[in-house]
């Protein structure tokens, strides 16, 4: 039977209410509502959602047989609750009675397949939040903290994906696509403007690509996280919508997964929201998997840059001229941007005189996007004893010893981030002067800075604090 009449009838008996009378847990007494996408059209009835694929047929995305579909969908399942399990629930079988209608019983034979998901109010996807101009950067944190979760624990590696192959692949279908196939959108000057600086760049990263790769941090990564693919549920911020129609795009630098909130961050103008979210993301992950992604912070313009172009010719083939010029120039900005701006700031003082807080103010604001590595020693010596940022250390922790060591891996990562031209600021007691003088190392690039407050207002500021990162 011809698959669009297939699709066609399933899709008329998954606008009716009684349809879902099979399935448990479903009030099947309201209206149906149908969203269509590029490759799929969902279902919302009561608290449920039920999406079935198009059968389409390109390229890169083909859901034109029973076969592919159900394999699309399965697929889709079970990457999806790797991040979130609670939104994704079950595939359930469509079947074709003989008087030719659809429906989720036992009879008939199969010819459809549909995931069941949970719905959620879609006024909570965060590019809906940003659009009320409600985004709070501590749901940006709740993001980043997720995806570092995943990363660690959940994304599988993989060493036949990203790397150079992976980023040129990128540049050449953002080529193809900006030149030949949205005519008029571009013009030649601003396409070389953006090419130019890409291939440089990635000629250049190249070693620490192939490194990276060689070294595991190539997953099974979500591959499409912007702001429309996170929903804020409680008070946390859930991932979802990864892609599942194509492994070989989700198979990237993990860095790279990463890159994508922190561009549309950029491009919708959050620096701030930017910032944190790297910072928030490194600050998560163990002291090997710091160093690591630390050193591979040289890429991240680039991995920015990258995402900026994809949106740039997605936009132009939807004929949304200007902005996809403006994602083209972004990313031209992303590749170009001066790499002499990069200092080291240290922010010295007791606790509670503000140089957590004066941290989180400066680092947007230094260098190129997203600004600057905040590099914390409370946060630093649980990371380095492996322990969770809101365990509290007892006094054998803070031992001259452990302070000893916590400063030598404070100035260690701040040099790996000088070598990857990323601005630093070091925010520590700095009460002991060798380890000011230690700043010194970095030549005229470090400069330090003692904070100081009254007595009264440290006080109210350290009984103030919940949830922070800092014993004191």
């Amino acid at each position: 039977m011809d698959q669009e009449l297939i699709h066609e009838q399933v899709r008329q008996a998954l606008l009716r209410p009684q349809t879902y009378d099979a399935i448990a847990g479903v009030n099947t007494r309201g209206p149906v509502e149908e969203i269509t996408t590029h490759g799929a059209r969902v279902f919302l009835i009561g608290d449920h959602a039920f999406k079935i694929k198009r059968p389409i047929a390109f390229a890169y995305m083909n859901f034109s047989t029973l076969e592919r579909r159900q394999h699309a969908i399965a697929h889709e399942l079970k990457l999806n609750r790797r991040l979130a399990p609670d939104l994704y629930r079950a595939v359930h079988a469509i079947r074709m009675r003989a008087d030719g209608t659809a429906h989720f019983g036992e009879s008939g034979p199969v010819v459809d397949w549909a995931l069941e998901m949970r719905r959620f109010p879609t006024d909570a996807v965060l590019d809906r939040v940003d659009q009320r101009g409600a985004l709070a950067v501590e749901q940006i944190v709740s993001a980043a903290t997720a995806l570092a979760e995943f990363h660690l624990h959940r994304a599988e590696r993989h060493q036949d994906g990203g790397g150079r192959a992976g980023i040129a692949q990128v540049i050449d279908v953002a080529e193809r696509e900006m030149g030949a196939e949205v005519p008029g959108i571009f013009s030649r000057a601003q396409i070389d403007e953006y090419l130019g600086p890409a291939r440089r760049a990635l000629d250049d990263l190249t070693p620490l690509l192939e490194s990276r790769r060689q070294t595991g941090h190539v997953r099974m990564c979500h591959g499409d996280l912007h702001l429309g693919n996170l929903v804020a549920i409680g008070a946390n911020v859930v991932p979802f919508d990864c892609i599942e129609f194509n492994d070989e795009f989700a198979t990237i630098d993990v860095l790279y997964d990463l890159s994508f909130l922190l561009m549309d961050l950029v491009h919708k103008g959050r620096m701030v929201h930017a910032n944190q979210a790297l910072n928030a993301y490194l600050a998560h992950l163990p002291i090997e998997f710091q160093r690591a992604h630390i050193d591979g912070l040289a890429a991240m313009p680039l991995f920015m840059a990258a995402r900026a172009g994809v949106r740039a010719h997605v936009l132009g083939r939807q004929g949304m001229g200007p902005e996809a010029r403006a994602f083209l120039a972004l990313g031209t900005k992303l590749l170009t941007q001066g790499r002499g701006k990069n200092p080291i700031i240290a922010l010295g003082g007791l606790q509670g005189t503000g140089k957590s807080t004066l941290a989180r103010t400066l680092a947007p604001r230094l260098g190129g996007a997203p600004g600057a590595l905040i590099l914390r020693s409370d946060g630093l010596r649980k990371a380095m004893l492996g322990v969770a940022p809101d365990t509290r250390l007892g006094p054998e922790s803070y031992d001259p010893a452990t302070g000893a060591r916590t400063y030598d891996l404070m100035f260690e990562l701040a040099a790996r981030a000088k070598a990857s031209h990323v601005p630093v600021i070091l925010d520590a007691v700095f009460y002991n002067p060798a380890d000011r003088a230690r700043l010194g190392l970095f030549g005229g690039q470090a400069k330090g800075y003692w904070l100081d407050a009254d007595d009264a207002v440290i006080r109210a500021r350290l009984a103030a604090r919940k949830g922070d990162v800092s014993d004191a």
